[in-house]
């Protein structure tokens, strides 16, 4: 098991939710049809981490397996590891304890069939563990998960956790703004930097694309500098040049496609100057 303990740390996790284009919409617009990238994409976020030497964690929605199996082997025949998105891209407050319960057990069947091994590592759709929904700690543990990478600490009007530790910590399960010596997930919250008291979001995402990859960098080597390990994340639809002619709201569009083809290039600029690895690589097999 992973020692909180700050140390030389050179090493830093990459995470990519394994999602198609519209999922990440889905909470504010419904796109009725869609044009499905994410076999392209994926399989072209395998050939960039593999040209680095990088592993990562996949964060694989129960819908996207159930669909695409053979892309779930691929992953793990790659050297990747497999991790929870929960089966549907919703957000936990819309979902609800019962539902997420059974959802979760769900996906985890599911992905555990198609890998042939425990699914350690989760992460909830929309960075969606937030203090109100702090129960989902103890779901996770009930399905034995050990990993988590759900909480954001920063303020959004949807997610995060501001006041969460920017490092990798184990949460208590009643506050998870607090560590725990004895809890029982290891939280890997994403990467933020503090910019005149606030914690402004760069660890991947929209937030590489509006901040860039050197502030993003910046946070890494700030971060590893205390003896931390950095966790970032991206999607595979962000590492492609699509744009869909899908008409909706021109703001969620502007968010969401934004610099989308120059992501490539600044993620490979960050794996030629750092180390990834995948949480399980990072602690030692989970063990």
């Amino acid at each position: 098991m992973l020692s909180l303990k700050q140390g030389n740390n050179k090493l830093n996790i990459l995470t990519i939710d394994v999602e198609d284009w519209h999922h990440a919409i889905s909470r504010y617009v419904e796109v009725s049809s869609s044009t499905p990238r994410l076999q392209r994409s994926l399989r072209k976020t395998l050939d960039l981490l593999e040209k680095y030497g990088s592993t990562a964690t996949f964060f694989v929605l129960g819908e996207v397996a159930m669909k695409f199996p053979g892309l779930v082997e691929e992953i793990i025949a790659r050297g990747h590891e497999v991790g929870c998105h929960g089966f549907h891209h919703r957000h936990i407050r819309d979902v609800g304890k019962d539902a997420f319960n059974q959802e979760l057990g769900k996906a985890t069947r599911l992905l555990e069939k198609i890998c042939q091994e425990r699914i350690l590592s989760f992460r909830a759709a929309f960075f969606s563990l937030t203090k109100e929904s702090s129960w989902v700690l103890g779901i996770l543990r009930k399905h034995s998960y050990i990993f988590d990478s759900s909480i954001f600490p920063t303020y959004h009007p949807f997610y995060g956790v501001p006041n969460a530790p920017d490092h990798p910590y184990r949460p208590s399960f009643s506050n998870i703004e607090v560590e725990d010596e004895k809890g029982g997930i290891v939280e890997f919250p994403i990467l933020t930097r503090k910019v005149f008291g606030i914690n402004l979001p760069v660890g991947g995402g929209a937030y590489l694309r509006f901040v860039g990859k050197r502030l993003t960098a910046l946070a890494i080597r700030n971060l590893n500098k205390g003896g931390w390990p950095a966790t970032i994340y991206v999607h595979p639809w962000e590492i492609d040049d699509f744009i869909p002619g899908v008409g909706f709201n021109p703001l969620i569009k502007f968010i969401t496609f934004h610099r989308i083809g120059k992501v490539q290039r600044d993620i490979e600029s960050l794996l030629k100057s750092f180390k990834f690895v995948s949480i399980r690589e990072l602690v030692g097999g989970g063990s």
